[in-house]
């Protein structure tokens, strides 16, 4: 009995033996990854927006290209010198093939560029140096060359503009990970920021509007696997209609004015893409905006790529977003301390959020690992009509559309266990139940629809956003004085039985 025990043992010993120098030998073939991040105007002034902007960079990078490299190393801040970049490209030449990733965001007014080329120059030559992706605004011709010259398999580079390259580069990276080529996968996201540049770039800052340069190659074209196409040449418009097949035109600059509400929602808009900077006096309307949601549907897509962590083991689909918790954690860790605290309690319990794309609408979900119930604020010192508590079910489920400038809200109640906000509201119990609400993006008139007594009692509230401080109106400085930037609206209540 002992020895077929010791037997059985050894035999699990040898294969698990075995499996470990197989996964040990396969890590080994794979290349490191190593990322600089620049940005000069934020090593003077380092804002929210920026923050954001690189936490979302690092996101990016690692969602797709965590499982095909066997390090990655990011490198940022204003404290990280071309040295730096250097010596992390030779430590991991030491032991694997190295891939590097140069993303510069905005101008090079700080010199990086110039001086990481003269180091690599007196280097003279980096073995195991396979693939260079440069970004940057403008000067990429040079650097392309040495980077060459040190010894670099390949070489790609895109110069354009600040938004162009936030549009291409989750594409690329995205196409490059499932095992496209690196002329394709250019190709491909190079067609998907021009578009998205066509039809978007009359709502942007002006320095960011004009369209950039472009790509080029400069070596043999390689998968991520290193297998390599000598044959293939970078076409901008390989596997996809080009970019200027979707163009809306040419837009005429108009000036818009937006009071109070109205300048807000342009504001929040916005945020549906990233890559810009938004000139909110451009934009006709909060609904302009939204109309082109299906370049906001695909830059999500592209950011975010399947996994199995999602609930009911659906990642992302054609039709459908998951977002993991850690990623949504680590990219909204400059908002932690906003609304009081509250929004970093959520963070930590937050699973993910799912979006699915359904007809004229999204169906939104998000989950947390339990269930929470939140103070916002002490009940006897608040106003008839504010919340002071919030009840955050394990998965909060709501239909979310728009249409002729008014938001929809509705299925908020759905479920055993659904949302559920404690409101000072006179002759009915305080535990409401929101049930739908309809906002106008323009005037911030307000319907909410929720139920009280178990959800049986429809509550039917009307009221009205109120602005202030609008002047030099800031999204990001708003928020970060506890979402400060409105009044609650004073409620009319009518109870139907």
């Amino acid at each position: 009995m002992r020895i077929s025990h010791y037997l059985r043992v050894a035999g699990f010993g040898a294969v698990l033996f075995g499996l470990l120098q197989v996964g040990e030998a396969w890590a080994s073939g794979r290349p490191s990854l190593v990322v600089w991040m620049g940005c000069d105007s934020c090593k003077t002034a380092q804002t929210v927006r920026s923050q954001l902007d690189e936490n979302l960079s690092t996101v990016i990078v690692k969602a797709h290209l965590g499982g095909n490299y066997r390090h990655i190393d990011i490198l940022s801040g204003a404290e990280t010198t071309s040295g730096d970049l250097l010596k992390q490209i030779q430590r991991r030449s030491l032991n694997s093939d190295v891939d590097v990733l140069i993303l510069q965001r905005g101008e090079d007014q700080g010199g990086f560029t110039q001086r990481l080329l003269a180091s690599l120059s007196a280097v003279k030559h980096l073995p195991r140096l396979r693939m260079v992706y440069l970004q940057s605004s403008s000067g990429l011709a040079r650097a392309q060359a040495v980077w060459k010259f040190v010894g670099a398999h390949t070489v790609l580079a895109r110069e354009g503009s600040l938004m162009e390259s936030g549009f291409f580069l989750p594409r690329f990276l995205k196409l490059w990970s499932k095992g496209e080529s690196l002329t394709f996968a250019a190709s491909q996201a190079e067609a998907f920021a021009q578009r998205a540049v066509s039809r978007l770039s009359r709502f942007a800052v002006t320095e960011e509007a004009a369209l950039g340069s472009g790509l080029s190659l400069v070596g043999v074209d390689l998968d991520i696997a290193g297998r390599t196409f000598p044959e293939r040449k970078l076409d901008r418009a390989e596997g996809e209609e080009s970019g200027s097949s979707q163009s809306s035109g040419g837009h005429e600059k108009s000036i818009y004015v937006h009071d109070g509400f109205e300048q807000l929602s342009v504001s929040l808009m916005g945020f549906l893409f990233p890559p810009i900077t938004l000139n909110t006096s451009s934009v006709p309307s909060p609904q302009s905006l939204v109309d082109e949601g299906d370049l906001a549907w695909d830059y999500l897509a592209n950011t975010f790529p399947a996994l199995d962590s999602a609930p009911g083991g659906l990642g992302t689909l054609d039709d459908e977003i998951w977002m993991d918790g850690g990623v949504l954690r680590f990219f909204a860790e400059p908002l932690r301390g906003f609304g009081g605290g509250v929004l970093s309690g959520v963070l930590d319990r937050l699973v993910g959020l799912r979006l699915k794309r359904l007809d004229g609408k999204v169906r939104i979900s998000l989950y947390v690992d339990q269930v929470m119930d939140i103070k916002l604020a002490d009940k006897n010192q608040v106003k008839t009509g504010v919340p002071y508590g919030l009840h955050l079910p394990k998965a909060v489920r709501f239909n979310l559309s728009m249409k002729e400038g008014v938001m929809y809200l509705s299925g908020l109640d759905e479920g055993h266990d659904a949302l559920r906000i404690s409101i000072k509201i006179p002759v009915a119990p305080d535990a409401v139940s929101l049930r739908s609400a309809r906002v106008d993006m323009s005037t911030g008139k307000v319907k909410l629809e929720a139920g009280v007594l178990g959800n049986h009692v429809a509550v039917v509230a009307y009221g009205e956003v109120t602005t202030r401080n609008l002047d030099r109106f800031d999204i990001w400085e708003s928020i970060e004085k506890n979402l400060a930037f409105w009044n609650w609206p004073e409620l009319d209540f009518l109870l139907q039985l």
